[in-house]
């Protein structure tokens, strides 16, 4: 489950910042305090939030890779 999460949630991060997702790239104003996203488009601005995502998502793709390679070719 570790590994789905991982690789998947760091894919849709990866995808979703790249098609424009709202949620993702555009997050509401009103959420600053709530929503971490929203925090970071505010304080650092647009260009820092989509870098953020990409980043998010290349460490959640390459913690599961990593995962993958010590549960099965590290034996």
């Amino acid at each position: 489950m570790f590994l789905v999460f991982t690789i998947g949630g760091g894919g849709t991060v990866i995808y979703g910042t790249w098609r424009n997702w709202p949620w993702l790239v555009n997050p509401p104003e009103e959420l600053v305090f709530t929503y971490s996203l929203s925090f970071i488009k505010r304080v650092f601005g647009s260009a820092a939030l989509r870098f953020h995502n990409y980043a998010l998502g290349i460490a959640f793709v390459l913690a599961g890779l990593l995962a993958v390679w010590i549960e099965f070719f590290r034996k």
